[in-house]
């Protein structure tokens, strides 16, 4: 469920179909709210940020509060997050254009794209000098038999940092891939109480080294094959997970002592709309955007796609983490590339922005930090 107040969204200054922005953000995701704040506040640029339901992403719905986000000990809910970085934004150079949906990119003149956008009814276009695509990633969710969630207690990715909160607890694992895998010995061998994996297809997706180590953990890890997840116990928090097998119309539903589950069943981009694009934006076969190492070309700059002057960043890119604190700082860092893009295509830039004169000098540093890399 989104975000319901929405009071702390700062008010459009400019017509979005009128105004030539320097920078229009696809997605007010972590990631993309970061560079909005960065492009802004650090360089001046006119930026707007298009979202299709209410700035957070899917961090303000987040059933878990974030816990590794750097000053924040006792952890942060995803909501809070969002209203913080709303407020902060309050008289800068930014544009929400919110219930509105990007549906291609397409070449304007003069390095310059044109993001077409569907607000209700209204079919048009947006006026950019560069694009950064920050709209995230969608989880892949359980076919449940009814769509209780537990507010607290379940997950979308594991990492070494959260071995130390399931120290001496249950733990589950939805998913017979490589992250399955993975998950269940970083939590068996971190001193769980227990490690049930679930995988409904078995794990012929799992590479068989990882087989192999799993097996030597039968002490701690139970595998539970062609078995899918019926239901989550639990008020707030998680208590158990009803597990049935997939094929067998005899065998009662059985529960599963759990304190935390794991859906590690991937998810989907949401990058359908780059396929319709005039302007072809490079991706790998699961639809994530191909950025900088991922690219055949050399010398790209971080977050730079295929296409120059379009950018990506968070859950968007190939490998990324799903990680609150890392989209952030994706965000932020992609407007260092960015500037650097623009401060060498000044003709993209509205020359009445703040970012136009500060570039025009910064250029003159970037041409001779250029040229004392190339002579090194």
């Amino acid at each position: 469920m989104p975000l319901q107040d929405v009071s702390e969204v700062p008010k459009p200054k400019r017509d979005p179909y009128v105004h030539k922005y320097d920078l229009v953000v696809v997605g007010a995701g972590p990631a993309g709210l970061s560079a909005a704040l960065s492009a802004s506040r650090d360089i001046g640029f006119s930026t707007l940020v298009i979202e299709r339901n209410v700035p957070g992403g899917s961090a303000a719905t987040s059933i878990n509060r974030i816990e590794n986000y750097l000053g924040f000990p006792d952890g942060l809910a995803g909501r809070s997050l969002a209203k913080l970085a709303l407020r902060q934004m309050q008289g800068l150079d930014v544009d929400f254009f919110l219930t509105a949906k990007a549906q291609s990119i397409s070449p304007e003149g003069e390095g310059r794209y044109a993001v077409g956008v569907k607000h209700g009814s209204t079919e048009e276009s947006v006026s950019a000098g560069m694009v950064l695509i920050a709209c995230g990633q969608r989880p892949y969710r359980l076919k449940l038999i009814d769509d209780h969630y537990p507010t607290q207690g379940v997950y979308y990715s594991a990492l070494p940092c959260d071995q130390r909160r399931e120290k001496d607890k249950d733990i589950i694992i939805v998913g017979g891939g490589n992250s399955a895998g993975q998950a269940a010995l970083l939590f068996a061998r971190g001193h769980a109480k227990s490690v049930s994996i679930v995988a409904a297809y078995g794990l012929v997706d799992m590479a068989e080294s990882l087989q192999r180590e799993l097996s030597k953990e039968k002490e701690r890890i139970t595998i539970y094959p062609a078995h899918r997840v019926l239901r989550f116990e639990g008020g707030e928090q998680l208590t158990s997970v009803t597990v049935q097998e997939c094929n067998a119309s005899t065998q009662q539903p059985f529960p599963v002592e759990a304190s935390s589950v794991y859906i590690l069943i991937g998810g989907t981009p949401d990058t359908d709309w780059l396929r319709k694009s005039e302007v072809t934006v490079r991706l790998n076969r699961k639809g994530f955007i191909k950025t900088d190492q991922h690219l055949p070309k050399k010398g790209a700059s971080a977050f730079e796609t295929s296409q120059p002057g379009i950018f990506a960043a968070g859950d968007v890119r190939v490998n990324s983490l799903r990680r609150v604190a890392q989209a952030v700082g994706q965000g932020a860092a992609a407007v260092a590339s960015m500037a650097r893009y623009a401060a060498n295509n000044l003709d993209i830039l509205d020359p009445q922005s703040t970012a136009y004169e500060l570039l025009r000098i910064a250029r003159l540093t970037y041409a001779e930090e250029d040229e004392a890399d190339f002579t090194e």
